[in-house]
């Protein structure tokens, strides 16, 4: 390091001050640190798939929670244009086959905020 720019670093040195240290809040114990954290369930995103492809990804994510004994999964087929997407419109006729039917307890749409009419959130039967 060159004379002049030591100068100017030693300089700078003196102007800066160390930062304070921040303490972090403490958490009472770890079991309520988990009931307070919203626990986001399985999502399976549809968008830019086929329909073949997309049905074919639905079982397999379908199967593999059913199995796994989730309670809650949500599916993302997407609005398509103008609100009229092929997915949007064929995922209810899915849901409407027997063997998928009697492991669904219900299906609700999510509000605006978490994917409205492009998605669907389906309840799983407990026991299946």
């Amino acid at each position: 390091m060159k004379s002049d720019d030591e100068a100017i670093w030693r300089a700078y040195i003196k102007t800066v001050s160390p930062l304070k240290k921040k303490s972090l809040p403490k958490v009472r114990s770890v079991r309520r640190f988990f009931l307070f954290t919203p626990f986001l369930p399985p999502r399976l995103d549809l968008h830019g798939l086929t329909l073949q492809q997309a049905y074919e990804a639905f079982i397999d994510f379908f199967d593999l929670h059913v199995k796994e004994k989730t309670r809650k999964i949500v599916v993302v087929t997407g609005k398509g244009p103008n609100g009229k997407g092929s997915l949007k419109k064929e995922f209810p006729l899915w849901l409407e086959k027997k063997e998928i039917r009697d492991k669904i307890s219900h299906t609700e749409i999510p509000p605006e905020h978490k994917g409205g009419a492009g998605a669907v959130i389906i309840y799983l039967k407990r026991n299946t």
